[in-house]
């Protein structure tokens, strides 16, 4: 790394930014709701951690977000070099910046095994904001091929993000250079960053983001999930009731009872306790609402 990367403004990351961004545990409705009001004021960390855990959670959404990436990345990346109205041929001014362009698009060299992006990276990053509203990437320069060039583009999370929430601050994205969107806020430096905005006509881009309408039917799938799940722990087992004559002991007895006979098959009662068996839950799954719920949310995505 040379001294010039050293000075980036977000970049490189420390490894304590993970420790300090934690997962997202509260999916309630009502947190979901907390989370995209805060993206609203400005405050975009949390938004950022509802989409991890959307793509950690959800199959349908990462296979959609990978094709829709892919499909854009591999549309591939023409440069030519301008022509003046009316002319046929490019000035030779035109062609020497063709040829210093197309050699600095092609010298990029993210190191392994670091969070370094290159040029087809770049563009899947770039379009993620059709889902997250928002994405930044931090350039990083070197000199290659007797140019000026970028060597990778390094992602910086929403937690480096924010739009001020001051009433005197003129309303703009800005960086939060320490990771904590609540601390003074500085202005994007000239020549440094690639920022993509996904807009909706005139609404603002904190409501831009296609994971806001999506976290609804996200909820609803992850609780039909659960539900179904627990659905299939039930699902055919016999249910026992057992009746007691309401004495301590009786009560000791029943507990026992039920705790075991899952595991031996067999019981024995004794006077004031009577065990009854009952049929399973039966029926399709086909009509759960669990299942139309997850079917729902899948189609929405």
């Amino acid at each position: 790394m040379t001294k010039d990367e050293r000075s980036g403004v977000v970049f490189p990351l420390p490894a304590s930014y993970r420790a300090n961004d934690p997962a997202l545990t509260d999916t309630s409705p009502a947190n979901i709701r907390q989370i995209l009001t805060n993206a609203r004021n400005g405050q975009l960390w949390d938004q950022e951690r509802l989409y991890r855990t959307m793509l950690d959670t959800w199959p349908r959404m990462v296979k959609n977000l990978s094709e829709f990436q892919g499909a854009v990345a591999g549309l591939g990346l023409t440069i030519e070099p301008a022509k003046r109205e009316g002319m046929e041929e490019p000035t030779p001014n035109a062609v020497r910046i063709h040829d210093v362009v197309s050699r600095a698009i092609e010298s990029y060299a993210p190191r392994p095994g670091y969070w370094e992006l290159g040029l087809t990276d770049m563009i899947k990053a770039l379009v993620e904001p059709y889902v997250k509203g928002i994405s930044a990437l931090e350039i990083v320069w070197h000199v290659q091929n007797g140019i000026v060039s970028p060597r990778c583009y390094a992602p910086v999370p929403g937690k480096y993000l924010a739009y001020p929430n001051q009433s005197n601050e003129v309303d703009r994205l800005m960086l939060a250079p320490t990771g904590i969107n609540n601390s003074v806020l500085e202005d994007f430096p000239p020549n440094k960053f690639l920022i993509a905005v996904w807009c909706k006509g005139g609404s603002h881009p904190v409501y831009a983001a296609n994971l806001r309408p999506l976290s609804k039917y996200w909820v609803a799938s992850v609780y039909g999930l659960g539900w179904l799940m627990q659905y299939g722990q039930l699902f055919g087992i016999p249910w026992r009731h057992v009746e007691t004559d309401g004495s301590e002991g009786a009560q000791a007895e029943a507990e026992s009872l039920l705790e075991n006979i899952g595991a031996s098959g067999w019981a024995i009662t004794t006077k004031g306790v009577s065990l009854n068996i009952l049929d399973g839950v039966s029926g399709s799954t086909d009509s759960l609402p669990q299942v139309k719920m997850m079917e729902e949310a899948d189609k929405a995505c």
